[in-house]
């Protein structure tokens, strides 16, 4: 079983921008209405809440006929602990489930053709499963907020980050606050960097502008995720 562009990086290996399948012959992309009904879910499928991505069968596309399944990747991801290891139970899935089941006799090749649950996070259709299973634990683990820290590192565009996102939100992750003074206040507090300062002079501390030069200096980054929501920030360095 074959997955055109699987090993190398598929950012840039894409030439038909994600459209839909192209055959070696230079056939057009999928229309949009059709790729629509092709890759529609059943109101009957279990769990759609989490990571799910629709894989679909080339061979069946160049031969005029619409085959994909929907995958979800919940379950996938919490049997196997290993990225590697989810990522070749996927490949056997995609085997068993939808390709044996092709109009294609001996159908090889597919590609990624949609996906629901990634929080707006980009799945590229020639994506490989060690990063679809990363990006899915990804969003399982921290939701949106793990959409707003690649979008900031770019690591959205650029997959070889997002074991960077993992340690921004695992290790740099300072907490969520209704503002970045909020979070200077508590911060001085904690540090004890104003135990010397006598109480009556403390109000005079300029706690908003120590917020501020701090993200100004990039000593910290605050990300927030949904608008009007709370402000998470993390350790910029």
């Amino acid at each position: 079983m074959t997955h055109p562009g699987d090993g190398d990086d598929p950012r840039y290996k894409n030439d038909n921008n994600g459209d839909a399948p192209h055959d070696a012959g230079g056939g057009g992309p999928l229309p949009a209405s059709s790729r629509a009904a092709s890759t529609a879910r059943d109101g009957d499928d279990d769990d759609e809440d989490g990571p799910a991505i629709y894989v679909a069968c080339l061979a069946a596309y160049n031969a005029g006929t619409l085959h994909g399944r929907w995958i979800q990747l919940d379950a996938v991801c919490a049997e196997h602990d290993d990225a590697d290891d989810a990522a070749e139970a996927l490949r056997a899935m995609i085997a068993s489930e939808m390709l044996a089941t092709s109009p294609v006799e001996g159908a090889e090749e597919w590609r990624i053709d949609d996906d629901e649950g990634f929080e707006g996070l980009d799945v590229n259709p020639y994506e490989t499963l060690e990063t679809v299973v990363e990006m899915a634990r990804l969003i399982m683990d921290h939701g949106s907020l793990a959409v707003a820290v690649a979008k900031h590192l770019d690591a959205d565009r650029h997959v070889s980050m997002l074991g960077e996102v993992r340690t921004w939100l695992e290790e740099q992750y300072l907490g969520a606050y209704d503002s970045a003074e909020d979070w200077a206040a508590e911060w001085l507090d904690e540090t004890g960097a104003l135990s010397e300062v006598p109480e009556s002079l403390r109000r005079y501390i300029d706690v908003a502008a120590y917020a501020r030069d701090a993200q100004l200096s990039g000593d910290i980054v605050v990300l927030t995720p949904v608008a009007g929501g709370p402000r998470h920030v993390f350790l910029g360095r």
